[in-house]
């Protein structure tokens, strides 16, 4: 499991990306959660930049709303220019070929 570390700047990116697709497609947080297999509080957190997640769970939050998880990613990382993703630490050749892309590691 790859944690996504980010630094406060790209933490609060991710979570005003999820709340805001969330709410355009007018999703409740429970059927979001449902849609995770996460539960309506861990959302919430999500909204509110209190819970880390995965790179697992950003692609399947990604997917969700129909984004490409690089192109998502690569403008939250824009926004922060201390990221702390190491491309030695990914080990899937495919995530470690999107980091690469997408932020030049």
């Amino acid at each position: 499991m790859l944690l996504l570390v980010m630094d406060e700047v790209s933490r609060m990116a991710v979570a005003q990306y999820v709340r805001h697709s969330r709410k355009a497609a007018d999703l409740p947080q429970e059927k979001l959660a449902d849609k995770l297999r996460l539960t309506r509080t861990s959302i919430s957190n999500i909204e509110k930049g209190r819970q880390a997640l995965t790179l697992d769970l950003f692609c399947r939050i990604c997917f969700v709303f129909n984004d490409e998880p690089g192109a998502v990613l690569n403008s939250i990382l824009k926004k922060s220019k201390d990221s702390n993703i190491s491309k030695n630490e990914v080990k899937d050749p495919k995530i470690r070929n999107i980091i690469e892309k997408t932020i030049g590691i």
